[in-house]
């Protein structure tokens, strides 16, 4: 199974991976019942915080890219995917991370 988004396509072993890293991260843990309520009371600084992102299938989404948590591996395992896909063609470290950015956050 693969899930799309933006034409980003995630096998479905690095979804989960990233799911498990998101339920443990700090960063945004206290966050992700505000987004998965969107009828909880909520500070006006919170409420303006939350605008960007979403939940879609478990995932956060910042402006429809993938947040990824921050996690070395993680962060490694994406950077490695651009890196060595065929597409990419070792383009570089500055064309590398434009790349990243246009699905990750």
């Amino acid at each position: 199974m693969i899930l799309t988004i933006q034409s980003l396509d995630l096998d479905i072993e690095f979804i989960n991976k990233i799911k498990v890293i998101l339920s443990t991260d700090l960063n945004i843990d206290l966050y992700i019942i505000n987004l998965q309520d969107p009828t909880l009371s909520r500070e006006e600084d919170v409420q303006f915080y939350l605008k960007s992102y979403t939940i879609h299938d478990d995932l956060i989404l910042r402006y429809e890219l993938v947040y990824i948590s921050n996690d070395d591996d993680l962060k490694l395992q994406v950077l490695h995917s651009y890196h060595d896909s065929p597409v990419s063609n070792h383009l570089g470290r500055d064309k590398i991370l434009k790349l990243v950015s246009h699905n990750y956050y």
